[in-house]
């Protein structure tokens, strides 16, 4: 069953951290369409998540496919100086400074896009 976040028509679409299936009815400003199963920003998080699958996927030499937004570091063999040097990837991307403290709290995917969005939500 395909749930709307804005109206029933709209661009058939899935939610990038819980596969919720949506419809979404593109706006202005972007990025203000929540997910009705668990809130995350559709847009903000499906451009946050090609990019940082891109990221990864170049970083560690894994293909693309194989980088869901449950993907931990874990999963993909990583060692400590790869993540290390993967969050760096991630501020030069997003152009943010991520405390050690913080860093170490991003796991896999989906905690990297809730990381940021709330970080990119804070003026």
């Amino acid at each position: 069953m395909n749930i709307a976040s804005r109206t029933p028509e709209g661009f058939p679409s899935e939610c990038p951290l819980c596969g919720a299936k949506v419809n979404l009815e593109f706006s202005e400003p972007a990025g203000d369409a929540p997910c009705p199963q668990c809130g995350c920003l559709l847009w903000f998080a499906t451009s946050a998540f090609e990019r940082i699958q891109k990221l990864w996927s170049e970083q560690l030499g894994v293909a693309p496919e194989k980088i869901t937004p449950q993907t931990s570091f874990a999963d993909l063999g990583s060692d400590s100086l790869e993540v290390v040097e993967i969050v760096m990837e991630l501020e030069e991307e997003f152009d943010l400074s991520i405390p050690e403290k913080e860093a170490e709290d991003i796991q896999n995917v989906e905690d990297a896009i809730r990381y940021l969005q709330r970080r990119i939500r804070k003026p």
